[in-house]
C-alpha cells in the first residue's frame, strides 16, 4: 500500500477552459486545478496489458491522497523530472476503498493545448 513518503513528485492539476478572444472566436486555455505530491507508476509488462483493456493509450497511474473534483476532462503537469504532460484518460479509481487514495490513469507524451 501507498505510504505518504511514496509521494516524491510534485504534480499540478489543470482543467481546460474556453473563452472568446477579441475577435470573438474561442480559445481554449489550460487553468490550474490543484498541486499535489503523487507516486509516479509508469505501467509495462503485465500491468500495461492489464490498463489497456479499459484504454489502450494508458501510459503511467499517478496516485495521489483522495480527493473531490477531479475528473478525466482534466490533465496532470508533472512539475519534477521531465516536465510531461499527461491526460487523464478514465475517471479517478478509489483505492482500497476508505477514501484514503485514489489512482489517476493517464497517457503521456508530447501533446498541444488542444
Amino acid at each position: 500500500m501507498t505510504k505518504a513518503g511514496n509521494l516524491i513528485h510534485r504534480i499540478r492539476v489543470e482543467r481546460r477552459v474556453t473563452s472568446e478572444n477579441t475577435r470573438g472566436e474561442v480559445v481554449y486555455d489550460w487553468t490550474k486545478v490543484v498541486n499535489l505530491r503523487a507516486e509516479k507508476n509508469p505501467l509495462r509488462g503485465r500491468e500495461f496489458f492489464q490498463a489497456a483493456q479499459v484504454q489502450s493509450e494508458i501510459t503511467t497511474r499517478w496516485r495521489i491522497r483522495w480527493r473531490l473534483g477531479l475528473d478525466e476532462t482534466m490533465r496532470v503537469v508533472e512539475l519534477s523530472g521531465q516536465k510531461m504532460l499527461y491526460d487523464i484518460k478514465a475517471p479517478p479509481i478509489e483505492v482500497g476503498g476508505q477514501r484514503d487514495w485514489m489512482d489517476l490513469m493517464c497517457s503521456a507524451g508530447p501533446q498541444d493545448d488542444r
